[in-house]
C-alpha cells in the first residue's frame, strides 16, 4: 500500500495501479430501426456504470458495464409515438504503450470487445411493439493521455498562509474503430401474439448475421482528478455512432453520454 503520509505517490506510477469505479450517466439517444418503424426515435436516458481498471506505464486494461433506461419519442405532423428503451453495454479493452513512459503525451494501441444489448417497446406498433438487438463487435483501440501536475507549495499572500498539496490531473482521449461485427436480431418484426396481445421473444426464431456492411465509431474523453487518499474523480464524455445497412433490416443510432465516476484504488 502507498504511504498516505507522503503524497509524492501521486507522481510515481511505476507500478500497475488497480481501480474499482462506479458512477452515474446521462445519455441523449437517437435510434432508427427500419425493421419495426421508419421513424426516428430520440430522447434522454439515465443510467450507471461499474468498472475495473488497471493502469501502468506499459499497458492498460479495463472491464466496463453500463446500463441505461428511459423514454424515447418519434414525432410526425399530427402524432407523437412513444417508446421505452433499455440498453446494456459490456466491454473489455486492452492497450499497450508505443511511447516512452516519460513522454508528455503517452500513446497506446490495442483492442476492445464490445457487447451491446438493446430492448425497446413501441407502444403504438401492435405486432412490432417489442423488439431487440444484440450488437457485438471487435475493435481496434487507440488512446493518448497527458498529465498535469504540481508539487506541494506554501503560498503567502499578505497575512494569509496557503498550503497547496500535490495534485495530479490526467486528460485522455480514446478512439475505437470496430473491424468485425456480429449481430443478433429477430428475423421478422412480428413478435407478439395476436390472440391475447402478449409480447414475447421466441428464442428459436432468432437469426444470426455476420456482416460487413456496418460502420461504427466510439470516442471517449476523460478528465481524472487524483486525490491524496489514493482515489480519483472522473468526468467523461462519450460519443458512439452505429449504422448497419440492409434492405428491410437497417439500424442506426447515435449516443451522447455524460458520465461522472468515483474511482477507488485497490492496491
Amino acid at each position: 500500500m502507498v504511504n498516505l503520509e507522503n503524497d509524492d505517490y501521486l507522481f510515481t506510477d511505476t507500478i500497475q495501479q488497480h481501480y474499482f469505479s462506479f458512477g452515474i450517466s446521462a445519455n441523449y439517444f437517437k435510434r432508427q430501426d427500419l425493421q419495426s418503424s421508419p421513424l426516428l426515435y430520440q430522447g434522454a436516458l439515465i443510467g450507471g456504470n461499474i468498472a475495473f481498471e488497471s493502469e501502468g506505464n506499459k499497458h492498460k486494461y479495463e472491464i466496463n458495464l453500463k446500463g441505461f433506461y428511459g423514454n424515447l419519442s418519434a414525432t410526425t405532423e399530427y402524432v407523437i409515438y412513444p417508446a421505452t428503451e433499455y440498453t446494456l453495454n459490456f466491454n473489455f479493452r486492452y492497450v499497450h504503450s508505443i511511447t516512452r513512459s516519460d513522454s508528455k503525451f503517452r500513446n497506446f494501441i490495442g483492442g476492445q470487445i464490445n457487447n451491446n444489448a438493446l430492448f425497446y417497446y413501441n407502444y403504438n406498433l401492435q405486432n412490432a411493439s417489442l423488439n431487440y438487438s444484440f450488437l457485438n463487435n471487435l475493435a481496434l483501440s487507440y488512446q493518448v493521455e497527458h498529465y498535469f501536475s504540481w508539487k506541494s507549495k506554501t503560498l503567502k499572500i499578505w497575512f494569509l498562509k496557503i498550503n497547496r498539496r500535490n495534485r495530479k490531473i490526467k486528460l485522455d482521449f480514446k478512439f475505437n474503430l470496430p473491424i468485425f461485427f456480429y449481430n443478433l436480431r429477430p428475423p421478422y418484426s412480428s413478435i407478439s401474439d395476436f390472440s391475447n396481445g402478449e409480447n414475447f421473444i421466441d428464442i428459436d426464431s432468432q437469426s444470426f448475421f455476420i456482416f460487413n456492411n456496418a460502420f461504427q465509431i466510439n470516442t471517449n474523453m476523460n478528465m481524472t482528478y487524483y486525490l491524496s487518499n489514493n482515489n480519483a474523480i472522473r468526468i467523461s464524455y462519450l460519443w458512439q455512432g452505429f449504422k448497419f445497412t440492409d434492405v428491410f433490416n437497417s439500424y442506426q443510432s447515435t449516443e451522447h453520454i455524460l458520465q461522472f465516476s468515483l474511482l477507488f484504488r485497490l492496491n
